[in-house]
């Protein structure tokens, strides 16, 4: 049973923190493509996820927070970062920074061993912020809600029914009235999959989405490199760091 939990009521808002603080695996909405997500503390929740998403285990994990504050605890900020954050976040810019060696626990997977490296964002959804700052960690790892090599998408109706059906619950920012349904036996409400496979309606702020997050790569502030173009244009970046490619 995949359950659904709602940002605007408070009771939902915590239940979902705390099934990410026993390990679940969720998926959620933010300013660009729905996102799939644990807490990047929890080693089996983390490997979950890559099961789920058939990802491979090379591809280093990025994590979003809610306030940059919380990135120091984990990446040294340079001055390139901070005046990538300061322009773009809370934003769709991904920055991957060079990490701390205290790292909180983190898992091996968000972090690049070879070079050190962590990617981060802050998202610009409020209900989001909201969730990752009532959980233990006040991290979230966001990667995509799509299979390995498949397209993300902004729509949930477009999200594999077969993903969904394996993590543990869907997080949403707005409520469709009759979608649904509560659990005799626990008193949770749980989402039935058809009903949300079949309507468009359970899109979150559709209009507004756009593609996946622009990642650029800071760790070396005097080379900056464009490692995905996405929603946050090219040419943007190069205003801000005078990058060349």
């Amino acid at each position: 049973m995949v359950f659904t939990f709602y940002c605007n009521d408070p009771n939902d808002l915590a239940n979902c923190a705390k099934l990410i603080d026993k390990g679940g695996v969720i998926i959620f909405p933010t300013d660009t493509v729905f996102g799939i997500g644990c807490d990047p503390t929890n080693e089996i929740s983390v490997l979950k996820l890559y099961n789920i998403k058939n990802r491979s285990l090379t591809k280093i994990l990025p994590l979003l927070t809610f306030s940059k504050a919380m990135v120091t605890k984990v990446a040294q900020i340079n001055s390139a970062a901070q005046k990538l954050m300061d322009l773009f976040w809370p934003g769709q810019l991904t920055i991957i920074m060079k990490a701390k060696e205290d790292n909180i626990g983190l898992s091996k997977y968000v972090t690049d061993d070879l070079n050190r490296s962590i990617a981060l964002r802050i998202p610009n959804n409020d209900c989001l912020q909201e969730l990752i700052k009532a959980t233990k960690c006040k991290f979230l790892v966001g990667t995509s809600a799509n299979l390995s090599q498949q397209p993300s998408s902004n729509k949930l109706i477009k999200i594999n029914a077969e993903l969904i059906s394996k993590c543990d619950a869907i997080f949403m920012d707005n409520i469709r009235k009759g979608l649904e349904l509560v659990d005799k036996k626990t008193k949770s409400k749980s989402i039935p999959l058809g009903k949300a496979m079949d309507t468009s309606d359970t899109d979150i702020h559709k209009s507004n989405l756009k593609t996946e997050s622009t990642i650029v790569d800071i760790t070396n502030e005097l080379k900056p490199r464009i490692i995905r173009e996405g929603a946050v244009p090219k040419d943007k970046i190069i205003d801000a760091l005078k990058v060349t490619s």
